[in-house]
């Protein structure tokens, strides 16, 4: 499933929280004197890599909502972020209540293909996320959805 796109979308606002806990981290690690040069640098390493990550996730999210047209970003983000269903969408839109499900579908499709034009797919999604839980069980909670 794509599910790893959606949770893109749906973390696209959220990010920036984590990224100031993890600049604080840094911070804090730079200013510790209790601990050997040696394992304070690779500590300040992995905070720095996880940082840079998350960074990426954010620019991620950024380019998926340039590629795709602005209803479709505005579709995604309705049913996704404000959890609206696809029968209230169609309802509010006036249009029949399995356009926006089909719309849906296309687009998140269309950031597939988008993403592994850039060699990005849900194998390396997983392997350069797998340590940051608010990405991972974000992944989780929409594959329970389905």
């Amino acid at each position: 499933m794509n599910n790893w796109i959606k949770a893109v979308f749906f973390l696209s606002g959220k990010l920036s929280k984590l990224e100031k806990i993890l600049q604080e981290s840094m911070e804090k690690l730079s200013t510790n004197m209790s601990i050997d040069t040696y394992s304070l640098c690779n500590q300040m390493l992995l905070v720095e890599d996880k940082l840079r990550r998350v960074c990426n996730f954010k620019v991620l999210s950024k380019m998926l909502c340039a590629h795709l047209p602005k209803d479709d970003t505005v579709l995604i983000k309705r049913h996704i972020i404000a959890k609206q269903s696809f029968a209230d969408i169609a309802a509010e839109l006036g249009v029949h209540k399995s356009t926006p499900s089909r719309k849906f579908n296309k687009a998140i499709e269309a950031c597939v293909k988008f993403c592994e034009g850039l060699t990005f797919n849900l194998s390396r999604f997983e392997k350069d996320y797998k340590d940051i839980p608010l990405i991972t069980e974000t992944v989780k909670m929409f594959n329970k959805n389905i």
